[in-house]
């Protein structure tokens, strides 16, 4: 039965967390793009080019911009992208050490088991 909770808190938990993690990045890309066209003959067009991004459409909306912005767009665009995937990179690295300190805290010596004898760790004396 436990064996059957830990696979569902497992999907549960994977599930969540790339809804959580996509939802960030999707958010954080759109500010970024909009940070890196101020300034720019794009500035107007920060949104629509976020959501191109988002989308995985830009290389197909590329022609319909002018020649001398699309270097521009390809930057801007770039530089979104890493911002956002370096911002859920390090959410993900922050929370990944919290809950291996948590799990090194909260396990307890007596709840580990020898598995040739079935003895807890506690009862189980190898010398």
């Amino acid at each position: 039965m436990s064996s059957g909770i830990n696979s569902t808190f497992r999907q549960v938990g994977t599930a969540t967390g790339i809804a959580l993690l996509g939802t960030l990045f999707a958010s954080r890309l759109g500010g970024a793009i909009t940070t890196a066209a101020a300034g720019t003959p794009l500035a107007g067009k920060s949104s629509s080019l976020a959501g191109l991004v988002q989308s995985g459409e830009l290389k197909k909306a590329l022609p319909s911009f002018p020649k001398a912005q699309i270097p521009i767009v390809e930057r801007i665009a770039a530089t979104g992208f890493t911002s956002a995937l370096n911002d859920i990179l390090l959410i993900s690295s922050v929370v990944t050490l919290v809950t291996a300190v948590a799990s090194l805290a909260l396990i307890r010596n007596k709840d580990f088991h020898d598995a040739t004898t079935g003895e807890s760790a506690q009862e189980f004396d190898p010398a």
